[in-house]
């Protein structure tokens, strides 16, 4: 593996050692495991019935991805789906003026919050030298 390392990525810095070069690739490896791992098993979870019906369309696998996790028979009425999907009130794009009424206190409370948050969080890092 090593061998491998420095054919593919000979080390560039003249005062380092080839140990060093080949411990920060590992290490590199290593915190990208937990990151494949997420994503394998994301990729493997079922998506939720409600986006299966209303964005796939799909109300039979929607009906029986229900089925399976409550184990109980449910039956699909693609009907029902439909007139929800073609629903006026459940349509509107994000910068309309519906999703500012029904979003826009939530969305401007939490990013002032947190730009809040920012204010106090940087500046104590800028001035921490001046207050010790």
């Amino acid at each position: 593996v090593a061998k491998a390392f420095m054919v593919a990525f000979p080390v560039k810095a003249p005062n380092t050692p080839p140990q060093a070069d080949f411990v920060w690739r590992i290490i590199l490896m290593f915190g990208a495991v937990p990151a494949a791992l997420t994503f394998y098993w994301r990729m493997k979870m079922p998506e939720t019935a409600r986006f299966t019906a209303l964005v796939a369309g799909n109300a039979r696998k929607a009906a029986m991805d229900m089925s399976n996790v409550l184990q109980v028979d449910i039956h699909e009425d693609q009907k029902v789906v439909e007139a929800i999907a073609r629903d006026e009130s459940t349509q509107f794009g994000l910068f309309s003026n519906k999703f500012v009424i029904r979003h826009g206190s939530h969305l401007l409370g939490t990013a002032s919050t947190w730009f809040l948050l920012d204010i106090a969080f940087y500046s104590q890092n800028l001035f921490q030298s001046n207050i010790y």
